[in-house]
């Protein structure tokens, strides 16, 4: 059951703003000004969001971060929107793509069942003969392919499309803990910066942390909960005359000078900036197992955002996969907001143990050590899943679940790095995917070299931005055995 929180018993929940409505395939949906689509949509009790693309499987939330295709939809005509990024307007008409007449039902779901039965190139071998059948067969084949339709009406007919140029000495990308820290550097040293985010608010992943700093170069930082802590650290650098800040801003590449491609809405940005940081920040790992696009199966980090920062409980049968101390976190939260934390499944046989790992076992949540999640049933929505041993073979134990959440490490984005001289290399020792060596003028820093602590990420973004302001060379980057998250073996695949 998904339901609004009032109150958590391990944080303080935000203000969510004025109450707003919209419609979603033309139903009125309720909603606050604080909400993203997805969010709302999963406080109304929507489960299904979208349509898998070829066999039109359900697919509810996932990453809540804008990730993934499944939170695509058409937003007042214009299509390809991605739900969990774009907050909710009054009035605002949002329907689903790929479905028909329904995302709830979907005549092409069929294809689920017909379409692996089919041989390769069956569509060509099939309709080539006679040759008239051809163009018709193909006109369908054509409706069905794609995501989302195209207004034709005009709608959009005078809408602007605008480029516009930036010339910061640094420019910033990812407005997490390091991001923020290594801005704060830059400013430091007296810099113009320019600070850039994909998200509608800056913070990153410690909007949803509340484990509390400790040992952090910034004193005033100490003590306190990650939450409150990078509120702090924004509020500080939002009175600096120095920085400008861009959010809902989309950086899609990077070129020789330093060149920087990012897209807002319908705004193009082309800017030449002295130095730039890369701090992208990491995603959760994804396991394979059998029916993982089930809507019901969330990542950590998007459960204990809609939490912390939506006031949504996404689930009320909660199961967590987890291989790290975050997964204990995530269980934490779950239960504070009035969730039923069936089982901790960690595939960690042993270990020490972890800060929330014993509060959660001092609220007397089992946990199952060393299995990880084997398969999920259910159509519409999880309803149990099956957990054994990592190395495969049966299943050990089944749990009846609405919600699965996954926190099984993080994959670092690596993306814009990967546009300079190198290609990601797996790293053994941090067991991640890195790229090293960057181009004179790029700097990398935070969690894309591998999941670190708040202290450990602002004392890194800090000199990063100060490197980046004066030219210096890159600071190295250190992990320790704590900090390092072993990736199961599909993950390496």
């Amino acid at each position: 059951m998904v339901k609004r929180i009032t109150s958590h018993q391990n944080c303080e929940l935000p203000d969510l703003g004025e109450k707003l409505t919209f419609t979603f395939n033309g139903k009125r949906i309720k909603a606050f000004a604080s909400d993203s689509i997805t969010s709302a949509l999963i406080a109304s009790g929507s489960t299904i969001l979208s349509r898998s693309f070829k066999y039109h499987r359900p697919r509810g939330a996932y990453d809540v971060f804008g990730q993934g295709h499944e939170s695509l939809v058409t937003v007042n005509k214009e299509p390809n929107i991605l739900a969990d990024r774009i907050r909710v307007q009054n009035g605002m008409v949002v329907e689903s793509q790929n479905a028909w007449p329904s995302v709830e039902f979907d005549i092409a779901a069929a294809n689920d069942v017909l379409v692996p039965m089919l041989p390769n190139g069956f569509y060509y071998k099939m309709f080539h003969k006679p040759k008239w059948i051809w163009p018709i067969a193909e006109h369908q084949i054509r409706k069905v392919a794609g995501l989302g339709k195209i207004d034709v009406s005009g709608k959009h007919v005078n809408r602007r499309y605008e480029k516009h140029y930036r010339f910061p000495d640094v420019c910033v990308v990812g407005g997490g803990p390091s991001g923020l820290a290594a801005a704060k550097g830059a400013l430091d040293e007296g810099k113009q910066v320019l600070l850039i985010d994909d998200n509608p608010e800056l913070g990153g992943h410690a909007l949803h942390s509340i484990l509390k700093v400790e040992n952090c170069d910034n004193p005033a930082l100490n003590g306190i909960p990650e939450y409150k802590a990078v509120q702090k650290l924004i509020e500080e650098l939002a009175a600096n005359p120095n920085l400008e800040v861009m959010v809902n801003t989309s950086v899609f590449g990077l070129y020789e000078d330093n060149l920087v491609a990012a897209q807002c809405d319908a705004d193009l940005f082309k800017i030449r900036a002295g130095t730039v940081v890369l701090a992208p920040g990491a995603t959760d790992r994804h396991l394979v197992f059998e029916n993982n696009d089930r809507p019901g199966i969330l990542t950590a980090r998007g459960v204990e955002k809609l939490i912390m920062c939506h006031a949504v409980l996404p689930g009320e049968d909660t199961v967590v996969v987890t291989t790290h101390d975050g997964g204990y976190h995530t269980a934490l939260l779950l239960k504070g907001a009035g969730a039923n934390v069936v089982a901790v499944v960690d595939g960690r046989e042993s270990g020490s143990r972890g800060e929330f790992e014993e509060q959660v076992r001092n609220q007397a949540i089992p946990i199952y050590k060393g299995l990880t999640v084997h398969a999920a049933h259910g159509k519409k929505r999880i309803n149990r899943v099956d957990v054994g041993p990592i190395s495969g073979g049966d299943s050990h134990q089944s749990f009846n679940c609405d919600l699965l959440v996954m926190a099984v490490g993080f994959k670092p984005q690596v993306n814009l790095l990967s546009m300079g001289r190198k290609r990601p290399e797996w790293d053994s020792q941090r067991q991640v995917l890195r790229v090293n060596d960057l181009p004179s003028g790029i700097y990398s820093t935070g969690d894309v070299h591998g999941a670190a602590g708040f202290s450990c990420l602002y004392a890194e973004g800090t000199e990063s931005g100060k490197a980046a302001a004066l030219g210096a060379t890159a600071p190295k980057t250190e992990r320790t055995a704590d900090e390092i998250i072993m990736a199961l073996p599909a993950d390496i695949e």
